[in-house]
């Protein structure tokens, strides 16, 4: 009896652990999009990662999950490396919306750019 009880304890702590396992943001290919911009001089290939860090974010107000901060700021980067400024600058202003606290910091990359925020 004793031992019954131990096992169903234990089954029932498991899955408590597996429920909070999702996370917050939907994460998708964000994570691994910075580090090969950052670390993987000349492999990073723009245009892939700008078409899956879209799909992410389009997954995430799908099934309605917080997209992470930095992601939109990151492909407003990508834009720009492409050349495509106003579309870096529409990116950018969803993050400063999404994160009002990136304000400062937004309207610096777009000064920067050569538009005014």
């Amino acid at each position: 009896m004793r031992r019954t009880f131990v096992v169903a304890a234990a089954v029932c702590a498991l899955t408590a652990c597996q429920q909070r396992g999702r996370s917050l943001y939907a994460w998708g290919s964000y994570e691994d999009s910075v580090w090969s911009l950052t670390h993987a001089e000349g492999a990073a290939d723009v245009d892939a990662q700008i078409d899956s860090l879209t799909q992410t974010v389009e997954r995430a107000r799908q099934e309605g999950r917080a997209i992470p901060p930095g992601m939109h700021a990151h492909l407003g980067l990508l834009y720009s490396m492409r050349g495509e400024l106003d579309t870096a600058r529409a990116a950018f202003e969803s993050e400063r919306e999404l994160y009002p606290e990136s304000t400062t910091f937004i309207d610096g990359l777009i000064e920067r750019m050569g538009a005014r925020p």
